[in-house]
């Protein structure tokens, strides 16, 4: 006890030593997200999504809004949602390779779909094209095209895009993106 009321800063100092300690990696990137905030990615807002699936057999064209903003723990949050309200997802985006990966998780169930784009240059990136992986409407795996548009598309405009932007290699069982 005599120690305690000669110096009791000590046990002060321990205290914020391991707070700070603690909290020590999450200080760099809340400032290196509190600097962020301030410049808006080109990729950034709102998209109007299209793709490929099956329901019930047969091949359907499912739109979706997808929203991109900057978040915390990851460098962008993604937020997803089908125009028919039944199914939205939450995820991430990152930037790899000159190609933007989404991976996302329903709200609702167990699914983890991915996105894969090539990296639009800024003064083009009204489209987005790219392929999906993940469960179709019947619950089988698939991919599949994907297109990400600042505007809203026909059914014919998407349709046009995916014959010009993506080919199925015939005998190979594989899609590549050309673009």
């Amino acid at each position: 006890m005599n120690i305690l009321q000669q110096n009791p800063n000590w046990i002060v100092s321990a205290a914020v030593g391991a707070l700070l300690g603690i909290l020590l990696p999450y200080i760099g990137k809340l400032c290196y997200s509190a600097i962020r905030r301030f410049k808006k990615y080109y990729l950034e807002g709102p998209w109007y999504g299209y793709l490929y699936s099956h329901k019930k057999e047969q091949s359907v064209i499912c739109e979706f809004r997808l929203t991109i903003r900057k978040g915390f723990t990851s460098r962008y949050s993604i937020r997803m949602k089908y125009t028919d309200g039944l199914l939205s997802y939450k995820g991430t985006m990152d930037v790899e390779n000159a190609q933007v990966y989404m991976h996302l998780h329903s709200k609702h169930h167990d699914e983890h779909p991915a996105f894969r784009f090539n990296l639009p240059i800024p003064s083009n990136d009204k489209i987005m094209t790219g392929l999906w992986l993940s469960l179709d409407n019947d619950m089988h795996v698939a991919s599949g095209a994907i297109v990400l548009s600042r505007d809203k598309l026909s059914k014919n405009e998407f349709e046009d895009i995916v014959k010009r932007e993506i080919r199925l290699e015939r005998g190979k069982a594989m899609m590549r993106v050309y673009k």
